[in-house]
């Protein structure tokens, strides 16, 4: 692979120095502002005039076709052809225009390698390379412009239209690297990433829930696995709404594990946090085009969608509901969301068409105390009698157990009798408070 960034400029109408420090896309706003008010330094080199080059042709014996994918799809598109680029000694790469060089960006696809693809350049390829036949293909992703387009002869404009498709086909499928892993999504550089995950190890028999939570749980994931045919066939839908209910600690977060723990592979399963959901909610549902089925956890939204009448912002309210509307559209969804007040979520983001179940995580009673207790107790090796301390907290969580025993063996390491458990459970001490101190 050779690189071409050499640029045809008529030098004597350069725009300023300053301009070369703004962004590719603030650059283009002001000499279309120049180009109206008629004082335009003429235009430097661009992809298509580039391309012409490269295939030997006039810019009017081009044809192109054109995409914008998602950024997400897009950066897969751009992985494809950096592979596809790797594999040949003939192929030539230019800048975007403007004088800029071609760039790169990295791209985490969860493996040991650090991988960098192409996210603003042109590219020749040559017949038997990407295709059977001549073609370059621009690539641009920035704050104000994403495409992904395809130039070849007027001639052979049918095999440019099926070369894009092929690009996207393929970014969409089996080569894309994030489908069926656990994903973080996340906002960077004001633009929505998806962060591979390891997979979770949480089990089901390592969270104390009733029975009953769990049949319910089954059933939502039922709608895409074994009765999706069903379903399907009835025209009743694969995609369904899970909405968790519960005070912090009874386990909300490590039921969304345990179901990414069980579906990742089949399925693709996307955490998002509040402030994802508040910004960018309608971005997510639009990547789960070339990311599903997906499983998409929506952690907090009473944070994100509060009631209306409580003053809530309803600009993030009207995208919310427009995407969980949306995911309905779409085949094969579950979205998960969990929050801490339901009366703070707004009445429309809780209706039926919307979430199918919603489900109240208890606070374990006496008998499931014992047990989370009994279960953390066995991880140290312990083997006590914790029946008098299930009974002396009454109104804790899992994890107000989990610390319980964590101040345990702070303070006796990790061989202590039964006596000393309750003498830290009854003590308080584990619970959490404020600051008391003073600021001076």
């Amino acid at each position: 692979m050779t690189s071409s960034t050499a640029l045809s400029l008529d030098t004597s109408q350069q725009p300023p120095a300053w301009m070369a420090d703004l962004p590719y896309g603030s650059r283009e706003t002001i000499q279309a502002i120049a180009r109206l008010l008629g004082h335009a330094s003429r235009e430097r080199d661009n992809p298509a005039s580039w391309a012409g080059r490269a295939l030997g042709a006039s810019r009017d014996e081009l044809a192109s076709a054109d995409s914008r994918p998602t950024r997400t799809l897009l950066r897969v598109a751009g992985l494809i052809l950096g592979n596809t680029m790797a594999r040949h000694d003939d192929i030539t790469i230019g800048g975007p225009g403007h004088g800029d060089p071609p760039m790169w960006a990295p791209f985490d696809a969860g493996g040991a390698e650090a991988l960098s693809v192409p996210v603003r350049m042109v590219i020749h390829f040559p017949a038997g390379t990407l295709a059977s036949v001549d073609a370059c293909v621009s690539i641009f992703d920035d704050a104000f412009d994403q495409h992904l387009r395809v130039y070849t002869l007027r001639s052979e404009q049918g095999a440019g239209v099926e070369i894009l498709q092929g690009l996207l086909d393929r970014a969409a499928g089996e080569d894309n690297p994030l489908r069926g892993r656990v994903l973080q999504a996340k906002l960077a550089s004001n633009s929505l990433t998806f962060t591979p995950l390891p997979l979770p190890v949480d089990q089901r028999e390592q969270l104390i829930l009733p029975e009953a939570i769990w049949r319910e749980l089954d059933l939502c994931v039922a709608s895409m696995t074994h009765r999706r045919a069903t379903l399907d066939r009835l025209g009743l839908g694969t995609t369904r709404g899970l909405l968790l209910v519960g005070q912090p600690g009874v386990g909300k977060t490590n039921l969304a594990r345990v179901l990414a723990a069980e579906l990742a592979g089949r399925f693709t399963v996307i955490f998002a946090d509040a402030a994802t959901v508040a910004t960018d909610v309608l971005a997510l549902y639009d990547e789960l085009d070339h990311l599903g089925p997906a499983v998409v956890v929506l952690e907090d939204i009473d944070l994100v969608v509060g009631n209306r009448q409580q003053h809530a912002r309803t600009r993030t309210l009207a995208d919310f509901l427009a995407a969980v509307d949306g995911a309905k559209r779409r085949r094969d969804v579950l979205t998960v969301a969990t929050t801490n007040n339901p009366r703070g979520i707004d009445p429309a983001a809780q209706r039926s068409a919307r979430f199918d179940t919603i489900l109240t995580l208890p606070a374990p009673d006496e008998a499931g105390r014992a047990a989370i207790l009994g279960r953390y107790l066995d991880s140290i090796g312990l083997d006590l009698d914790v029946g008098r301390v299930a009974r002396a907290v009454p109104d804790v969580t899992g994890a107000d157990l989990r610390e319980i025993v964590r101040r345990a063996v702070l303070e006796h390491g990790d061989s202590f009798t039964a006596d000393d458990l309750h003498a830290v459970a009854a003590s308080g001490r584990w619970k959490t408070r404020g600051n008391t101190g003073q600021y001076l």
